[in-house]
């Protein structure tokens, strides 16, 4: 199995641990386009859309013992090419319609 599929199977079974322990999330999606790499084999492109309640509450989901697993899992079993760029932005507009 391709290890951008692997590490779609690993994130969202670390989606259901979060959403169990951090009541402060109030949004965690994942979106994903397919792409066909240079050698024809399929790779995954991943952006992660996360909403919380406060900056306490982001900070309270980067302290749990999961959030530092993923990390790891991702660097020692080679899920990404590099690590992920984090980037906490402060909303001012817009709508969120889950339906």
């Amino acid at each position: 199995m391709n290890a951008s599929f692997q590490l779609r199977e690993f994130m969202h079974e670390s989606i259901e641990k979060m959403r169990a322990n951090e009541p402060g999330c109030l949004q965690f999606q994942v979106l994903e386009e397919a792409e066909e790499g240079e050698d024809g084999s399929k790779e995954l492109r991943m952006v992660l859309v996360e909403l919380y309640e406060s900056r306490e509450a982001l900070d309270f989901h980067r302290r749990q013992r999961n959030y530092a697993k993923v990390f790891q899992t991702i660097q020692e079993e080679g899920l990404m090419k590099a690590m992920p760029d984090m980037i906490v932005l402060k909303g001012t507009g817009g709508f969120r319609d889950m339906q």
